[in-house]
Parts: C-alpha cells; structure tokens; sequence
C-alpha cells in the first residue's frame, strides 16, 4: 500500500515546497542596493565560491572512494559465496534424485 502512496505523497510535498519557494522569493525580494553591492563585491564572492567548489569536489571524492571500496569488497565477497557454494554442491547419483535419504 506504501508503494501507492509513497509517490503521491512526494508528488504533494514537491508541490508543496515550490509553491512555498515562489511566494518565499517574490515576497523577500531584495532591492536594488543589494545587487549594487553584490556586483562590487563580485571578485571576493567569485573567490569564495571557486574555493567552496574545490571543497566539494574534495569531499565527493572521498565519498566516491569510500563508496567503491566497500561496494567491490561487498561484491568481492558475494562472488566467494557463490563460488563457494557452486564447488560445494553434492554430486547426484545417475538416477538424478539426489541422495539417497531422500527417496
């Protein structure tokens, strides 16, 4: 039943929060004196922003690192399982029944 709802609900939600950001945005707009400054300041802004995306790229990096190892040490030990499993199979007699305790 959650997999009907689940959609709906994020559907509302998403609706919900853009509607929330157009009345947020058009009701705390800014005047024009806070572009004014904006723009003078643009050289510092610019550099923070560049050094923040560096940042960023740094952590997703790590992050992406980290998430590797531990998805091929996953699968890493998923195909031993297999492997395993695949040599330790019984071997059936002729007939094709399996062993004999079974019949």
């Amino acid at each position: 039943m959650s997999t009907l709802f689940q959609p709906i609900l994020t559907l509302l939600i998403g609706v919900a929060m853009s509607i929330y950001g157009l009345i947020h945005s058009i009701t705390r707009f800014p005047g024009p004196e806070a572009f004014l400054n904006l723009m003078a300041n643009m050289p510092a802004v610019m550099s923070v922003l560049f050094f923040v995306l560096g940042v960023l790229a740094f952590v997703a990096g790590i992050v992406l690192i980290v998430l590797g190892v531990r998805n091929a040490r996953r699968r890493w030990r998923r195909f031993g399982q297999i492997a395993r499993h695949v040599e330790a199979q019984p071997q059936h007699d002729e007939d094709g029944w399996g062993p004999a305790a079974y019949r």
